[in-house]
């Protein structure tokens, strides 16, 4: 378990797990949290830009906190972190399709 003054600015740290994006996920956040045609149905989603159904950044945002705060963590990848006070400067590098594997790279920025 790490605490705060294990924390260094400027530590790195990539999830040790992956997560593997399933059609079924995009379309269920689509429909509850974020209502787009390329989110919720494969077939209007192929007339758009991606040319099919796509994850989100709600969605992926909520992968990259699961990939680093899961219950399955060992003990040397928990946090006490009892807030967050703060996600800068996320990047989304390319869009996500169902099928697509993703990990998550963390840096600490700051400590307050």
């Amino acid at each position: 378990m790490k605490y705060f003054e294990d924390f260094a600015v400027g530590e790195k740290r990539d999830s040790s797990r992956r997560h593997l994006i399933a059609e079924e996920e995009i379309m269920e956040l689509g429909y509850r949290w974020d209502y787009q045609p390329f989110y919720v149905d494969p077939e209007a989603a192929k007339a758009f830009v991606f040319v099919g159904l796509i994850a989100s950044s709600t969605h992926l945002f909520a992968v990259s906190v699961s990939l680093f705060c899961h219950k399955d963590l060992d003990s040397t990848g928990g946090s006490a972190a009892i807030s967050a006070l703060g996600f800068n400067n996320m990047k989304l590098k390319a869009a996500v399709s169902p099928g697509d594997e993703l990990k998550c790279v963390s840096v600490v920025i700051e400590k307050r």
